[in-house]
């Protein structure tokens, strides 16, 4: 019968001495109390079931099983059992047919199982009622008779999980009158305590680990991530949002948003109704201030944070510097244009030089009619010097559009730079300024192309400086890697930078000037820097430019090292 349908403090049963029954609930007493102090401090859910089974099989006495629902809710699984003596535990798991470990109790087949589960009931019964409800009659006549279960009783109550019922707590001993049902629910409930912290423990565990995880990848992403409140104020960012932009996460925090966004930004957003109106925005190219003014280009996305009732609570924002593929976007455009260009120029230096072998051969002609002296040798002279000059400037559109054959050996680019620059400042009024180290790589190329190219270098530097000044050219092993924002392939490199001290290129002609016939200066042919250009593009390396008005401008090539 149920305890709690009789009522607490039941009698002893007719027989039953007072006095023992009364020392008997003392130890109970003792014993939960030593139970109890065992589970302190356990720290996962085995723990627990350890120290419970350790502490009933040490005393000698009792036997107590913790009973848990398997998932399905209609069946019990044995957590844990002390049975008195492994004789008892091995004839149980023969006459079942599995260990005990792998029993499951049915709770549509135990009536009483299933009071303490479904109606929560805690119930004071003889072990062998229960025997009889999960074995047929004769195994568990056999069972109960060979294990002295006829004279054990037990005390099955609740084990509550976060406010329902979890599982069973069993208690059984050859005397465990009803007396002892109170110290047996409070044994059952510092033993629920325990599971359910041990498994809030595990949970929180589980929660921090995966907070770390995440944590860790937000420190070490490459992108930029951030957050800011509804005023726009920096809460969180994370170390690659404060390199981009020049910062220590520290100096960040509390810094408005808005103070490192470009006014084209700020513009853009209030155009949709200010920042905190924005819900979403993904893949904007925008640009940022970093902290020594300078700026970059970003792509940014842009995702309003809500809490759970759907209030926005401030903005998530994640960047990626693309300055260098904006950058190597920009050089690979170029290239492709100058290509373009180049199968156009090459067409049309090819007819118009067949045009001119005519032309001078019939000048040649002409002049072998006439003697040196005449009005008319002179003049036909001056044409064939002309046809000539103009010979030389399809060759180098040729040059341009397709390139000599090359005939590549190893060759000391320091020593090649020296004599080029020397020859093509030679009679001029400018001066060159070398910083060229010993240990130089070589490189493998055409040496008579690649003089040519830094002549035409050269001679673009002293045509940018007309009242004279000085041209200083350095040179530099390097190794790009990964990412370099060049169209060329990563490795080893000869960079040589020729740069002058003129006037600087305007920023609008710098995307132009290896145009071919591009030039702003009344004597230039307009085709130098795009021969340059052609020459070393042909032997895989580059040239960029840079510059700014009033400091001149530099030129960077590129070699393959061999």
């Amino acid at each position: 019968m149920s305890y709690d349908e009789k009522g607490k403090g039941g009698a002893a049963g007719p027989g039953q001495d007072q006095d023992k029954l009364n020392t008997e609930l003392i130890n109970i007493i003792q014993f939960s109390e030593k139970v109890a102090t065992a589970l302190c401090r356990k720290m996962d859910r085995a723990e627990v079931l350890g120290a419970v089974e350790k502490e009933f099989t040490g005393s000698g006495k009792y036997t107590g099983s913790v009973l848990l629902l398997a998932e399905d809710r209609d069946n019990l699984e044995i957590a844990v059992s002390s049975v008195s003596s492994s004789d008892k535990k091995g004839f149980l798991e023969k006459m079942t047919g599995n260990s005990l470990s792998k029993y499951k109790i049915s709770l549509d087949k135990s009536k009483i199982y299933g009071k303490v589960v479904r109606e929560a009931q805690t119930l004071h019964v003889k072990v062998s009622d229960i025997i009889d409800e999960l074995y047929p009659g004769p195994i568990a006549k056999l069972i109960s008779v060979t294990l002295g279960y006829e004279k054990e009783v037990t005390i099955l109550t609740p084990i509550w999980v976060r406010g329902s019922v979890g599982g069973v707590f069993a208690m059984t001993a050859p005397v465990l009158a009803e007396l002892a049902v109170p110290s047996v629910k409070n044994l059952a409930a510092y033993i629920s305590f325990a599971l359910e912290s041990a498994s809030q423990r595990v949970e929180q565990e589980k929660a921090d680990a995966e907070i770390r995880k995440l944590s860790a990848a937000v420190e070490q992403s490459i992108d930029g991530i951030a957050i800011c409140d509804m005023e726009c104020a920096l809460t969180y960012v994370n170390n690659a949002f404060a390199g981009i932009h020049g910062y220590s996460p520290d100096e960040m925090i509390g810094m408005k948003a808005t103070d490192i966004y470009s006014e084209e930004q700020t513009k853009n957003a209030a155009g949709r109704g200010g920042l905190n109106e924005l819900q979403r925005c993904w893949g904007e190219e925008t640009t940022h201030y970093r902290k020594d003014k300078t700026t970059f280009t970003a792509l940014m996305s842009f995702t309003l944070l809500k809490d759970k009732n759907g209030n926005p609570i401030g903005h998530l924002a994640v960047i990626r510097d693309i300055t260098e593929r904006k950058t190597m976007e920009e050089e690979l455009k170029k290239a492709q244009k100058l290509e373009s260009l180049g199968i156009l120029a090459g067409g049309i230096a090819h007819n118009f030089n067949n045009i001119l072998t005519v032309v001078v051969g019939n000048i040649s002609l002409a002049k072998m009619n006439m003697r040196a002296g005449e009005e008319a040798y002179e003049t036909l002279s001056t044409a064939e010097k002309a046809c000539l000059r103009a010979r030389g400037l399809t060759q180098q559109l040729l040059t341009f559009s397709k390139g000599d054959s090359t005939i590549a050996e190893p060759i000391d680019i320091a020593v090649l730079i020296r004599d080029s620059a020397v020859s093509a400042l030679n009679g001029s009024g400018v001066k060159c300024d070398f910083s060229i180290p010993d240990d130089l790589y070589s490189v493998s190329a055409d040496k008579g192309q690649i003089s040519q190219a830094i002549n035409n270098l050269v001679i673009n530097a002293e045509q940018a400086m007309p009242e004279g000044g000085t041209v200083r050219i350095t040179a530099e092993n390097v190794e790009l890697g990964q990412g370099h924002g060049l169209p060329i392939s990563s490795g080893k490199y000869v960079k040589t930078t020729v740069k002058d001290q003129g006037e600087g290129i305007p920023k609008e002609n710098l995307a132009k000037i290896f145009d071919p016939f591009f030039t702003t200066r009344p004597k230039g042919s307009g085709l130098g820097l795009s021969v340059a250009f052609a020459i070393v593009k042909k032997h895989g390396g580059h040239i960029s430019a840079e510059s700014a008005l009033g400091d001149g401008a530099a030129f960077h090539v590129y070699l393959p090292a061999m």
